[in-house]
């Protein structure tokens, strides 16, 4: 260290940093490096002024003890205001060594500050998106940038709060993870039979691509279908249950005949109560059922009213899925440290509206993760095909509430066996990546590594090497992979 750096540990310090869209960059060095001794001279264009940018940074920054803020004006084409360094606010002396935060504003203002205060300037530090690190460079020319710990990585309140955004009432969603606890959801057996059991693939598939393809769902061989499916459900597994729970819930959905709907209900109440006296310690409760209530039986009641099976066949599909997408992810953090090293929080199905609007949703989230130096990372969890303007709008209303560089990753079922959606999840993967989104298939294991396609066999890589891929840019130089 220079001897114009050790000033830093001897007197409080002047840091220089210009207010931006994108404070989110300049908070994280601020409270690294800050003291609460310290000052910050904070620049602020017309437009900076106008959009009010500093606001939520300035709140951030007092809320862990940086309170000596002096806000400073700018020109607007970023060039400082003449006799800035005369005008100094009250408590900032001509002996302060000074720091000047890189990460905002335009190239003309920094220019302008290592112009005027290239004398007092004793390092500069820049927080760099990819890879996650924070660098320390001393004025000194010949001196080496040093990468430094991030001390207090921000939280999703405080990205939030940067950028005036917030969440809909009740829509902070789950914390999943937090780097000062550790991964916290121990998986649940039955999450992986998604990607481990064929059968439970197959039963899925079939009940819900026909749905989400739009293809007409026809009742053949009434009593023979809905017998074969409440004479297996008694067996209590996470299969049988979502299997039923799929039917009915179909049949709720797209049958249009309402005396169609009655009887089909009447005759599976007939075959429940059938059921219930033929096998011991199973009574069903619900012997009568208004015709408005029947869809809560189905879709809930029905296989929660004896047995303690843990799973829920009143979840939706999708839901189900982003469960056990998380529950898959979690295992990966565990095995990837190196990963989890770069991750601050991880939250499940997060709502975020404007500061101004917080009845009105921004942006649903399935999973939110934030990364130590800032950037939102939303896996949205897909088992259906989707309209390109609808991720288009995803991606601008994320950016525009969490920061520019906040990315969006899309997961979905991929699995190379089945030719029964195999076409279909496939086509879902091919319009992701011509919108230039990173793709996670989410395999089953020991499928085959690849399906046939017009040039060849198209390889499909794990879940697990999808995200290392993905993560790899944001890890440090030393330990990437590949």
């Amino acid at each position: 260290m220079s001897p114009r750096a050790r000033a830093h540990a001897k007197r409080p310090t002047l840091f220089i940093a210009v207010s931006s869209g994108q404070n989110v960059s300049n908070a994280i060095p601020l409270l690294t490096l800050m003291e609460t001794r310290d000052h910050l001279l904070l620049l602020e264009s017309d437009t900076a002024v106008r959009q009010q940018w500093s606001r939520g940074l300035i709140t951030v920054l007092k809320k862990y003890g940086r309170k000596h803020i002096h806000r400073v004006s700018i020109r607007e084409d970023g060039l400082l205001q003449p006799g800035l360094v005369r005008r100094f606010p009250p408590g900032i002396t001509d002996d302060m060594p000074v720091t000047f935060c890189l990460n905002g504003g335009q190239k003309t203002t920094a220019a302008s500050i290592v112009a005027v205060l290239q004398y007092r300037i004793t390092r500069y530090v820049y927080l760099s998106p990819r890879p996650v690190k924070l660098l320390v460079m001393d004025a000194n020319p010949y001196g080496d940038a040093v990468t430094m710990p991030i001390r207090r990585p921000l939280t999703l309140d405080d990205v939030l709060e940067i950028k005036e955004s917030t969440y809909q009432e009740g829509g902070q969603g789950v914390v999943a993870f937090t780097s000062r606890k550790g991964v916290l959801v121990k998986p649940r057996p039955e999450l992986e039979l998604f990607y481990t059991d064929k059968k439970f693939i197959r039963a899925v598939y079939r009940l819900y691509l026909n749905r989400d393809i739009s293809k007409p769902f026809v009742f053949k061989g009434h009593k023979e279908e809905i017998m074969a499916f409440l004479s297996e459900t008694w067996e209590r597994t996470p299969l049988k249950n979502l299997a039923f729970s799929s039917f009915t819930m179909k049949m709720n959905t797209e049958e249009k005949d309402r005396r169609r709907k009655e009887w089909l209900a009447s005759y599976i109440l007939q075959v429940m109560r059938h059921l219930s006296r033929t096998q011991e310690n199973k009574t069903i409760q619900q012997n009568q059922l208004a015709p408005e209530d029947r869809h809560l039986l189905w879709n809930a009641g029905l296989l929660q009213t004896t047995g303690d099976n843990p799973f829920n066949p009143g979840e939706r599909f999708g839901t189900y899925f982003e469960k056990a997408v998380w529950h898959r992810l979690n295992s990966f953090l565990v095995n990837h440290p190196a990963v989890t090293e770069i991750v601050t929080e991880i939250r499940l199905n997060v709502k975020l509206a404007r500061k101004s609007q917080p009845e009105k949703v921004a942006g649903e989230h399935d999973i939110l993760i934030v990364l130590k130096n800032g950037i939102l990372i939303s896996l949205e969890c897909k088992t259906h095909t989707f309209e390109t303007k609808e991720i288009f709008a995803r991606l601008a209303r994320l950016t525009n509430r969490t920061g520019n560089l906040a990315q969006l990753w899309v997961t979905a079922p991929l699995f190379t066996h089945e030719t029964l959606y195999r076409d279909y999840m496939g086509e879902l993967e091919e319009k992701v990546r011509e919108l230039n989104i990173p793709f996670i298939p989410f395999n089953m294991e020991n499928q085959p590594p690849g399906y046939p396609g017009p040039e060849g066999e198209q390889p499909v890589p794990t879940f697990e090497q999808a995200l290392a891929r993905q993560f790899n840019g944001f890890l440090p130089q030393r330990i990437r992979k590949g």
